[in-house]
């Protein structure tokens, strides 16, 4: 199984309606997916799931993510057995939970102490990591999606630890790209200092993840399209998109003028408009819609192409990930 991670250096970017979103499709074009919810917001869980089944389930403490590693909370370094909740056809969903919020002080400790060679701490780190795993491995996924919250804490570093990828949502704007600054290098850095932590932690046979943040590409969200193309208002932010990402974080050069040419861009995804709040009230992708759902009349053609989008956009990171489909016998 592999896993892929989506970053953002900002929220609003529409980060977590990817997620969901291509945890439908993904299944769809032949890959048994997983979704993770690591935000403490639990955004995407809200999309999945019912309020009152996510309230039963934080107050029952069973079938989230916090509920695997809430043993650390209490000394341990145990964790409990992943209950991810079958959604639909080959799609498996572990909730998040707010209470992923009180991991962050342990987590911030465990790097301080990791550093020592302490094997708890280790193990600590290697939580999300491990309980991603179990859980592909209990529904036989192909790829499992994780959702992160916004920020640079010990909780989303520790998180990232779980991801063989890493896709990075980018709104049309100058934010964005200033946010690429900080994001890019931090990855580098993370990335480097687990694989030092991870060189230590082979001494003393402790089972640690990879930890290999692989970034294989950005996906421009909400563009203004017209006539096939981005609207002219969008142009110059678009046309620094190429360079920005490859300097900030790959540490690279690039040559591509537009993200048209840019090997990096995943895709470019438009401005579905009401789309979004349609998909939320009927509780489906928008790809989903019908007129029975509102999507009627010029919806119906952006509903089609909101479907061609995805579905081009799922193959695209399939084909970069090195995603595997199951045999028929497996």
């Amino acid at each position: 199984m592999k896993t892929i991670a989506f970053v953002s250096s900002k929220g609003g970017v529409g980060k977590t309606t990817l997620v969901y979103h291509l945890a439908h499709m993904l299944p769809r074009i032949g890959y048994p997916t997983l979704a993770v919810d690591l935000d403490p917001q639990a955004a995407l869980s809200s999309m999945f799931f019912e309020e009152t089944q996510l309230e039963a389930a934080w107050e029952k403490g069973r079938g989230t993510v916090f509920s695997c590693v809430a043993p650390l909370l209490r000394g341990s370094d145990e964790l409990a057995l992943p209950e991810p909740t079958p959604l639909s056809d080959s799609l498996w969903g572990l909730a998040g939970d707010p209470a992923l919020w009180r991991l962050e002080g342990i987590l911030a400790n465990a790097w301080v102490n990791a550093r020592t060679g302490n094997r708890l701490a280790l193990k600590i780190l290697s939580s999300f990591a491990q309980v991603v795993r179990m859980a592909g491995a209990s529904t036989k996924s192909a790829v499992a999606l994780l959702d992160l919250g916004s920020g640079l804490g010990a909780l989303n570093r520790t998180a990232l630890l779980a991801a063989d990828f890493l896709v990075l949502p980018l709104a049309v704007d100058t934010l964005s790209l200033l946010g690429l600054r900080v994001l890019g290098p931090t990855l580098r850095e993370w990335r480097e200092e687990w694989r030092q932590l991870r060189e230590s932690a082979q001494e003393l046979q402790t089972d640690v993840p990879d930890g290999s943040m692989s970034p294989v590409g950005y996906i421009m969200v909400r563009t203004n399209v017209y006539g096939g193309r981005p609207h002219r208002s969008h142009a110059q932010v678009l046309g620094r998109v190429p360079s920005s990402y490859a300097e900030d974080v790959l540490g690279e050069s690039s040559t591509a003028r537009s993200v048209d040419e840019d090997p990096n861009c995943l895709s470019l995804l438009r401005n579905y408009y009401s789309l979004m709040s349609m998909a939320w009230d009927a509780r489906k992708p928008m790809f989903d819609l019908s007129p029975s759902t509102g999507a009627m009349g010029s919806y119906t053609q952006l509903v089609h192409q909101c479907r061609d989008d995805f579905e081009a956009l799922a193959l695209r990171m399939a084909e970069r990930c090195g995603l595997t489909k199951p045999s028929f016998d497996s």
